[in-house]
């Protein structure tokens, strides 16, 4: 759904979806409370114009710790994460190729061509 509204704030032709797709970009790009920041400050600035290497520190949530972390207890993919963070097993399903999200004109284009439009 945040990527869907996520490309509305860079490709709707309505500006009031526009609007509110862009509001919902910056929220996921920079807010702490987005489901992807994954981090306790962003040091963009301080990277660019600040010569301190100590401030360009941006602590990262356990999440992508433990994608950066190497070696034989690395995490490759997100069912890892569940598996390391959570103690839970994750099962997998085998799905379809025809399951798709439909996020895009060219999605939809698709979506049709798979029901024979």
């Amino acid at each position: 759904m945040l990527e869907s509204y996520a490309r509305k704030g860079y490709y709707a032709i309505d500006p009031e979806e526009k609007k509110k797709g862009s509001d919902i970009l910056w929220f996921i790009w920079e807010n702490k409370n987005s489901p992807v920041f994954g981090k306790d400050k962003m040091t963009t600035f301080e990277r660019y114009f600040v010569a301190e290497k100590a401030t360009h520190v941006e602590p990262k949530n356990p999440y992508y710790r433990l994608l950066e972390k190497e070696g034989e207890s690395a995490v490759t993919d997100d069912a890892m994460v569940v598996e390391t963070m959570l103690g839970e097993s994750v099962k997998l399903y085998e799905g379809s190729y025809e399951n798709i999200k439909i996020t895009t004109p060219e999605d939809l284009k698709l979506a049709e061509a798979f029901v024979g439009k």
